[in-house]
């Protein structure tokens, strides 16, 4: 079953609870989901072929803040929706989930960066500035542009850019260990998704600085 085939078996009304449950702090963003969500059920799915993945595994993941097991998708943030709704899930055999429930993370994930086109674009409206007016000391978008801007150098030669997903078990814990090390979450209490999220600017900010040393050369 593709992205797109369980968005049209799916009723948003059983879906929404779930978001809820699963996501406790976007309970105010409800109206933004049922946008998010309709605007993914009337977009024609489009492959495209340098995108992070074909499929989409849905796993059990352990977010490591003592809460235990969660649904995840994996990859979905920061792929084109249109290409995201092409993909297959593939679901491992641990998961026992309602595809409402399948839903809701799928539609967690893809959101990440917004709920529409126009909230991607101001998150990412930095990345179109020259590097002389970024700020040298926000690693996290710094190293990032200048990895995207050597990606696509590459990528005009014919090289292969690896995805995350794409390193070996040793790199990621290596990258893993960085980001626990350096990751801080301020002295105001964060509930799980928040720190997950905090820990996922920590670990990409490494995974850009990594990938910008080797780029460059």
């Amino acid at each position: 079953m593709t992205f797109k085939e369980l968005l049209d078996c799916v009723r948003f009304e059983d879906v929404a609870p779930l978001i809820v449950k699963m996501y406790p702090d976007m309970g105010q963003s409800l109206g933004w989901y049922k946008i998010h969500f309709d605007m993914l059920r009337l977009m024609q799915p489009v492959l495209h072929e340098d995108a992070n993945d074909k499929v989409c595994h849905i796993t059990m993941k352990d977010w490591e803040d003592g809460s235990g097991l969660h649904l995840n998708a994996y990859p979905m943030e920061g792929d084109l929706w249109e290409h995201s709704l092409t993909k297959e899930l593939v679901i491992a055999p641990e998961v026992a989930a309602s595809n409402e429930e399948l839903a809701a993370c799928c539609l967690w994930h893809t959101s990440f960066y917004g709920f529409v086109e126009k909230q991607v674009d101001e998150h990412f409206r930095i990345y179109d500035l020259e590097m002389a007016t970024l700020d040298r000391w926000n690693n996290s978008l710094y190293y990032k542009v200048r990895a995207l801007k050597n990606f696509n150098v590459i990528r005009e030669y014919g090289g292969f850019i690896p995805t995350i997903r794409q390193l070996s078990k040793l790199k990621k814990a290596e990258l893993v260990k960085l980001a626990k090390d350096s990751v801080w979450f301020g002295s105001v209490p964060l509930n799980k998704i928040k720190r997950k999220k905090r820990f996922r600017i920590e670990f990409l900010e490494h995974y850009y600085e990594r990938m910008t040393v080797i780029s460059d050369f």
